[in-house]
């Protein structure tokens, strides 16, 4: 592995069908961000990620197993909806950043009007598990006031996974035909919306309910949560972490280890908040 190797592979051919010239939906803010030389003349690209990716990959898949085990565990008297859809939303986390591992440390992302088929088919995986995991945010919240019951009425689910593929289209359309609005609006925009619909819907409970229990580690991953999407949109920050960190870490970086460390929060947050009296103590008041 040659580490001092500080040079870009050549650019993939352009795909046919493409409409990207111009636009640039996630591209490095570091503009001589380090390449490492493996063995068999592959490349690595943005080493950093490997770290900051593996760690909300290990991350979202604790929290599905931790919570999937607590749900199939001898005894479980909780909320099979809830803990279904939690479990799943640290999956789709966990998914997320497995392509955006791929996307961003095995290919060359320099020049956009280059991308190859595989590298397209990565960063729309990348874009949709994003936007699938803030909107689980928001269905988690729905899950707690028991207004989706994904286990109990499996229309719901079959609802959800049809959503799934619609953002998943909708990322697709806008990569071919250039539609980058449409992008902002699923990665970004939604992402708020996600964030704060979730912040806001479970304080709301925890106001009438009574039950304050991991509020501390809720505000904690909310805060991170949203000033990790504010760095990502600033172009300045970006270039400060890029110059500071000379090309290892960029505004990218940041904010994946900001999701990482608020979906840590988050999953402390549930285990306090859902234990099976606490739940049933706060269902009697939601549903006196």
């Amino acid at each position: 592995m040659d580490f001092g190797s500080w040079s870009r592979m050549p650019s993939e051919v352009h795909q046919p069908g493409t409409n990207l010239e111009g636009w640039s939906p996630n591209v490095s803010s570091c503009p001589d961000s380090p390449t490492w030389n493996l063995p068999g003349g592959n490349t690595l690209y943005e080493p950093s990620m490997v770290i900051c990716a593996g760690i909300g990959i290990c991350v979202g898949l604790y929290g599905f197993l931790c919570i999937s085990k607590l749900l199939y565990s001898p005894g479980f008297d909780g909320s099979k909806d809830v803990y279904e859809m939690y479990s799943l939303t640290f999956l789709t986390f966990a998914c997320m950043n497995t392509t955006g591992a791929i996307y961003w440390c095995g290919f060359d992302n320099s020049d956009v009007s280059k991308y190859s088929k595989a590298q397209i088919d990565a960063i729309i995986l990348d874009g949709s598990f994003s936007s699938i995991t803030s909107l689980n945010f928001f269905l988690c919240a729905l899950s707690d006031y028991s207004v989706l019951k994904i286990n109990k009425h499996r229309w719901q689910l079959a609802l959800l996974l049809i959503t799934y593929w619609t953002i998943y289209q909708a990322y697709t359309y806008s990569i071919y035909n250039g539609k980058q609005i449409i992008w902002t609006l699923l990665y970004l925009d939604l992402t708020k919306f996600g964030s704060l619909s979730f912040f806001a819907l479970t304080l709301l409970r925890m106001v009438f309910t009574g039950n304050w229990h991991g509020s501390m580690e809720l505000f904690e991953s909310i805060l991170i949560g949203i000033t990790g999407i504010e760095m990502l949109a600033n172009r300045g920050i970006q270039l400060f972490f890029c110059n500071w960190m000379n090309g290892y870490f960029d505004g990218m970086n940041i904010w994946y280890l900001q999701s990482d460390a608020s979906l840590i929060l988050l999953f402390v947050f549930f285990l306090k908040s859902h234990s099976s009296k606490r739940k049933q103590l706060e269902t009697n008041k939601l549903n006196p």
